[in-house]
């Protein structure tokens, strides 16, 4: 089995994933100088959003779909300078949105945030990947090369007894069903790695888990499950296939926010 994540590119500090047209779409990645106390902001952003926490620290990117941005026409039997001129366009719009949005989350989240740029995003993508690999920094992040050809290391995986192994390392997803508070769950689980792809009021919540072996992923398991037992009204599906692994895997990859949304938030 392969993975097959969506690639894209860095126009440093942007993402633009997929094509530069309506296709597509165009993420920013920042960084809060401290944790953020709350992400109840974020639903006020009016727009797609993911929380990342890695490395024991939080990281938060917005994304926009290229096709709110670009020419209403065809980028399709243009001219070389016709073609130029519709990316242009539409990555000039797309700032501008990102541009806003970014002050909102300085504004809404009382803390100053800092773009990431192609070093931190390397960071980050690389880690994700390759989570057992030492010397990551000593590696430059090549900008004419796409994200996966810069940090995937391979697309072939192999099933395992708790999901799948990349590269010596092995993966393995609990995604949140069911919450009474987002913040609870984040404060809950900060050990761990985390992503929430965040859409208008619903949420995407998943626990990345990796190790060495199938000891250390349901050790690590135990405990997550363990602290989401502890929270009334939290329920969880824990991914045991390969194929559900690999496909929470695909969900997650950091500034990649995919349009889906599975989990219940329970009114209080």
């Amino acid at each position: 089995m392969k993975l097959n994540p969506t690639d894209g590119y860095v126009l440093n500090p942007y993402i633009i994933w997929g094509e530069l047209d309506f296709r597509g779409s165009v993420s920013l990645g920042v960084q809060p100088q401290d944790d953020f106390k709350s992400l109840s902001f974020a639903k006020e952003l009016n727009t797609n959003w993911q929380y990342i926490r890695r490395f024991n620290k939080d990281f938060l990117f917005i994304s926009f779909p290229l096709n709110d941005f670009c020419p209403k026409r065809s980028p399709f039997n243009l001219t070389d300078r016709q073609l130029k001129g519709y990316y242009f366009e539409t990555f000039e719009k797309s700032q501008d949105a990102i541009f806003r949005t970014f002050f909102r989350i300085k504004h809404l989240s009382g803390l100053p945030v800092t773009p990431l740029d192609e070093k931190n995003l390397f960071q980050i993508w690389q880690h994700y990947f390759n989570p057992l690999e030492e010397n990551l920094t000593e590696k430059n992040f090549e900008a004419r090369n796409s994200i996966l050809e810069n940090c995937l290391p391979s697309y072939l995986v192999r099933e395992r007894l708790t999901g799948f192994e990349l590269k010596g390392c092995h993966h393995h997803f609990i995604q949140v069903t069911r919450f009474n508070d987002l913040n609870q769950i984040v404060q809950q689980l900060k050990d761990f790695s985390i992503c929430i792809n965040g859409q208008e009021s619903t949420s995407e919540i998943l626990i990345h888990i990796h190790g060495k072996n199938t000891d250390s992923i349901i050790s690590q398991s135990q405990v997550v499950k363990s602290k989401l037992h502890s929270l009334p009204g939290t329920d969880y599906f824990e991914a045991n296939s390969k194929g559900e692994n690999v496909r929470l895997f695909e969900s997650a990859v950091p500034g990649w926010i995919p349009v889906t949304a599975k989990t219940e938030e329970v009114q209080s």
